[in-house]
């Protein structure tokens, strides 16, 4: 989860837009669906992760409250994570 939170981070703090979508290659994951919209002000971030596989996303279930904290420190701001099914996240 590490990886993960060093891969989205720069990208959240970096982007200017309200909404950043992409996807992550991570070791033992897989490709993950990422869609980040940013609340109002400084309100934080509402991500939107989907697994490749049910595997990856039971494992992202599982660890969602950790990666919730480690985001909401490294931002500086309030972070929700969600995870969904592959067809409910869209790259666009």
């Amino acid at each position: 989860m590490e990886a993960f939170v060093d891969q989205l981070s720069p990208r959240l703090r970096a982007t200017v837009d309200q909404q950043l979508d992409l996807l992550l290659h991570l070791p033992h994951l897989g490709r993950i669906r990422v869609s980040a919209q940013r609340l109002g002000g400084a309100s934080g971030w509402d991500i939107g992760l989907s697994g490749e596989t049910e595997g990856a996303r039971a494992r992202l279930s599982s660890r969602s409250g950790r990666l919730e904290e480690a985001l909401a420190q490294s931002l500086g701001q309030p972070v929700t994570v969600r995870v969904t099914d592959e067809d409910e996240a869209s790259v666009t």
